[in-house]
């Protein structure tokens, strides 16, 4: 698998965890406005939101990652490029 194809999975799966994440905001926002505690009210839904956003920063490094990779290899020039140059100096 590419490096693109890579990123683009990746980017796939931060949108996943984002739509898992917001799942809970109604819950939260509910909890927060009557004083309650979120994780003891809904503690499944506390559950996937942690397991979720602890997915989604790894996830949102190994992006960071692979996008430093990749404008590397796009700023590098290509391998008969550099022998061009290297003749006409």
């Amino acid at each position: 698998m590419s490096k693109k194809e890579e990123l683009s999975q990746l980017q796939a799966r931060k949108v996943a965890l984002l739509t898992t994440m917001q799942k809970s905001d109604a819950h939260a926002a509910k909890c927060a406005k009557l004083g309650n505690d979120f994780q003891t009210e809904y503690p499944d839904d506390y559950a996937e939101y942690v397991a979720a956003n602890e997915e989604y920063q790894t996830v949102e490094q190994q992006i960071n990652n692979l996008e430093f990779e990749i404008s590397l290899e796009e700023e590098e020039p290509a391998p008969a490029e550099a022998t061009s140059n290297a003749e006409e100096v």
